[in-house]
């Protein structure tokens, strides 16, 4: 029982780690002659219907934007 506890909690701290990841996507979004388009929105729908979140971002003057999913 003792060796037990230490390798649940370390089973459980893992776990809790590799289910906390992120993508994060980063761009520029740019025109057929490579200006900036400005206030251009990214959207990321979920693959499956379930209930996951639809995920958006709006791009800077520069054309820069950051997508978290």
């Amino acid at each position: 029982m003792p060796k037990l506890f230490p390798s649940l909690l370390i089973f459980i701290l893992f776990i809790g780690v590799t289910s906390a990841q992120s993508i994060q996507l980063d761009g520029f979004i740019t025109d057929s002659l490579q200006n900036p388009l400005v206030n251009t929105n990214k959207i990321a729908t979920p693959l499956q219907e379930s209930n996951g979140q639809i995920k958006f971002s709006i791009s800077s003057s520069k054309g820069e934007n950051r997508l978290k999913l």
